[in-house]
């Protein structure tokens, strides 16, 4: 696939319960396509993606 330039986005809500911390993203950026010249095919990657982050905080203070 080729480098392309392209704008996108990011939108991000987490929680943190004493220790313990849960992160949720979705990185939204454009589709690529790529036409083949040899077959007259379209090859397209979806570039979006959800992720989930799930952290322990081991130190830094009083234990509750």
């Amino acid at each position: 696939m080729p480098t392309t330039t392209v704008v996108g986005g990011l939108g991000r809500i987490g929680a943190k319960l004493g220790r313990v911390s849960l992160d949720l993203a979705y990185n939204l950026v454009s589709d690529t396509q790529v036409r083949v010249s040899a077959t007259s095919r379209t090859l397209e990657a979806k570039n979006s993606y959800f992720s989930v982050k799930v952290g322990f905080t081991i130190g830094g203070g009083d234990a509750e």
